[in-house]
C-alpha cells in the first residue's frame, strides 16, 4: 500500500462550481493584495497542481453530501500518467 501525506500534491480538475470559487476567492485576495496575480494557475490542461491540505483548506467549507462537487478526477499521479479507463 502506498502512503501519502497532506503535503503530498494532487491533481485535480475544477467543475464550473469549483471554478466560480476559486475565482471568487481570487477576487477577495486580489482586494487585499493588489500586487499579486491571483489566477488559477493550470498544469496540464485542465488540471490543477496543489498540496492536498489547500485542497481541503479551499474547498472544504463548501462539500457536503448531495451537494454539488467543486472538484473531479482528483489523482496523485502527473496528468500525463492517467490513462482514460
Amino acid at each position: 500500500m502506498e502512503a501519502y501525506t497532506m503535503n503530498d500534491h494532487v491533481y485535480f480538475k475544477l467543475t464550473e462550481k469549483g471554478k466560480k470559487i476559486w475565482e471568487e476567492d481570487n477576487r477577495r485576495m486580489k482586494k487585499r493584495v493588489p500586487s499579486i496575480n491571483w489566477q488559477i494557475r493550470y498544469y496540464h490542461g485542465e488540471w490543477i497542481r496543489e498540496p492536498l491540505w489547500y485542497v481541503f483548506k479551499k474547498f472544504g467549507k463548501y462539500i457536503e453530501a448531495g451537494a454539488d462537487t467543486c472538484i473531479f478526477d482528483i489523482t496523485f499521479k502527473k496528468p500525463m500518467e492517467v490513462k482514460d479507463e
